[in-house]
């Protein structure tokens, strides 16, 4: 078995640095803002599912509604 090398006093970098454009566009939003996602088939689309996840994990938590169109999806920031 190959050793492990232990190492001390390597910082640990600040929580996840990474975010997705589409969590970062939801962050700014205000209660009666919307967004629109073209070419989505249906309000149970995965992106408008990953905005209510990310909402319900805010505190207090956020709500989010959408409604499908011809050309896709529109979400509203309701709470």
């Amino acid at each position: 078995m190959d050793e492990i090398e232990i190492v001390a006093g390597i910082a640990l970098p600040d929580g996840r640095t990474t975010r997705s454009p589409l969590i970062k566009a939801v962050s700014t939003m205000t209660v009666g803002d919307s967004f629109f996602l073209d070419g989505a088939r249906s309000a149970d689309d995965g992106r408008v599912n990953r905005v209510r996840n990310w909402g319900r994990k805010q505190t207090p938590q956020w709500r989010f509604t959408a409604r499908q169109f011809d050309a896709g999806v529109r979400v509203w920031r309701i709470a």
